[in-house]
């Protein structure tokens, strides 16, 4: 029977060389074997890339193509709606991977914001405990001066709310008001 109708290919072990047991033969060989997985796993890839390399040149001998044809359809192992199904089920968990995602960095922007939030708290009892003890000593001694450091900074604070509404006054934000109350004086006239 000639080899294309067999088509067998066979390779001994001894033809091959594995990194860490070019030295052993026999018994030894064997028991490193069995012992090591991965060298086992290494061994038969080996024996595989082997027999296809002895294999190939016969195959081309015997005018038998081993590469597929450019213009070669293969028909698909699953109908295109197992297929949807798929891609809707890959969909769906990766839009929910978003979903939990955007919730995660939700939360941590809540965090964020009650942490600052308590900061801006401790700010204000601070600064409220700062005015009573200043208002205490102004009490006690009657000294203006303990009186007047602990104002300016509330001086500062209310002149940037003053500027705040004038510049609103400026854009006309209180425009609307004045109007209101230009017809009103003028119907109080008549």
């Amino acid at each position: 029977m000639e080899w294309i109708e067999r088509m067998d290919v066979t390779v001994s072990k001894d033809q091959l060389v594995i990194k860490g047991l070019e030295n052993k033969q026999g018994e030894e060989f064997n028991k490193e074997l069995i012992d090591n997985d991965f060298k086992r796993e290494g061994l038969f890839l080996k024996q595989a890339e082997a027999a296809v390399s002895r294999s190939l040149p016969l195959l081309q001998k015997h005018g038998v193509a081993t590469r597929r044809a450019e213009d070669y359809f293969a028909q698909m192992a699953k109908s295109d709606e197992h297929m949807k199904r798929v891609r809707e089920t890959l969909l769906s968990k990766h839009a929910e991977m978003e979903k939990r995602e955007k919730v995660r960095k939700l939360r941590e922007m809540k965090k964020m914001g009650k942490q600052i939030q308590v900061e801006v708290e401790k700010k204000k009892l601070q600064a409220k405990k700062k005015m009573n003890e200043s208002l205490k000593k102004f009490k006690k001694s009657g000294d203006k001066d303990d009186l007047d450091i602990a104002l300016e900074d509330d001086d500062e604070k209310s002149k940037m709310i003053r500027n705040r509404s004038k510049d609103r006054d400026e854009r006309g934000g209180n425009q609307k008001r004045r109007n209101d109350d230009e017809e009103n004086d003028s119907r109080k006239k008549k």
